[in-house]
């Protein structure tokens, strides 16, 4: 996205400037309970524009982009065009999972995540790890979580580790 989109809300200004939300005049993003009101403003302004994109890696892109901007409602959208163009694309199904997890849909996360389950995709392997531990699954969790450790080989460990300890707490005696 190359211009900025304005939007207004309650007499103040904010700009989206393709990666953030910021107060036009102190520059400032949105706190509390302001950010949701604003998402859903700006996302009727996006709309028209993540419609008329194709390419798969801008898609993830910007489902990244907006799962970092809590528009997990654009983030799903644009994720699953991703995957529906690219139905074996593990960055693309790893940020539907992802922005499903952080919604609140957990259990459609550890669905779309199914078909990559033998996935070594360390990324993919933490979301659905995430995702079973969220509805109660902990022994498959345990499993896919040591697996995407593993997978990680001098990578960054730093979510599946998050994952791990999680697990640890929530089910000891699988350790």
């Amino acid at each position: 996205m190359d211009d900025e989109v304005i939007i207004k809300h309650e007499g103040e200004e904010w700009v989206w400037d393709g990666d953030r939300l910021y107060n036009a005049k102190s520059f400032m993003e949105p706190i509390g309970s302001l950010r949701p009101t604003l998402n859903l403003i700006l996302q009727e302004h996006l709309e028209g524009f993540d419609e008329n994109i194709d390419d798969t890696k801008y898609l993830i892109a910007e489902a990244t982009k907006a799962s970092n901007n809590q528009q997990f409602k654009r983030a799903i959208k644009l994720a699953e065009k991703a995957l529906e163009q690219s139905e074996n694309n593990h960055t693309a199904a790893t940020e539907l999972s992802s922005a499903l997890r952080q919604s609140g849909n957990s259990r459609r996360a550890v669905e779309v995540t199914e078909r990559f389950r033998h996935s070594n995709s360390p990324a993919l392997l933490t979301t659905r790890a995430a995702a079973l531990t969220d509805i109660g699954e902990y022994e498959e969790a345990h499993s896919v979580i040591r697996r995407a450790l593993a997978a990680s080989r001098g990578g960054s460990k730093g979510p599946a580790f998050l994952v791990y300890n999680r697990l640890k707490k929530e089910a000891p005696e699988l350790f």
